[in-house]
Formats: structure tokens, sequence, C-alpha cells
């Protein structure tokens, strides 16, 4: 069975367009879920396993996507990232530095004088 598109008063130009726009839209809807990652996409970037991750969303402490329960959980990069900086930690120097400037100022908030 052959489909048949019916157009009524629509000049070529305008069909054009039409498809131009409607291409372009599935353009843009596949680049969006390319930028979505997997459990397993996010284990081999964390360099952890996909149980790990599992904890992780199981214990919220990583941002997902998810359309209802039990469905497939999803990440952007924005929430790996997330992620990241919550769990970064100083060194040993900064430390050190942080704690001698409390020393000598354990009351100063900078520059500001009350």
């Amino acid at each position: 069975m052959e489909r048949q598109l019916i157009i009524q008063n629509t000049t070529k130009q305008e069909l054009i367009q039409d498809l131009t726009k409607a291409l372009e839209s599935r353009t843009q809807q596949k680049e969006s879920i390319k930028e979505v990652l997997y459990i397993s996409d996010v284990a081999r970037k964390l360099k952890r396993s996909i149980n790990s991750v599992r904890n992780l969303v199981r214990s919220k402490k990583i941002e997902y996507l998810q359309e209802k329960p039990g469905s497939v959980i999803m990440f952007y990069d924005y929430h790996i990232e997330d992620y990241l900086k919550s769990i970064e930690t100083i060194s040993y120097n900064q430390e050190a530095k942080e704690i001698q400037s409390f020393i000598n100022k354990p009351f100063g908030h900078g520059n500001n004088k009350h």
C-alpha cells in the first residue's frame, strides 16, 4: 500500500520550507539523544563498576533522568560534572594553608572591617 501526501493551497516553496524545518527538527532531536549517557557510559567515565554507579543513583549522590520508576536511567554530562565537584578533595598543602590562614586570623573574613 502506497502512502500519498495530499497538499492543498501550498506553494512549492512553502512545502520545501516546511520539509526543511521538519528535517532540522529531527536532526536536533537525534543530536540531543546523543548527549544522553547511560549507566555503562558513566561507569566508564568514572572508572567504576556499573553496580557502584547504580549505588550512587540509589543513594541520590548523582543526578539522573528517568521518565518513570523502572524505566531506563540516563545522565547528562553536567550530572557527572556536578557529582565530581561534590567529591573534590583538596591537597595536603591546600589544607595546611587554610589552617595556617585560620590560625593567623581566626575571626577574619577578608579585609572587611566592622
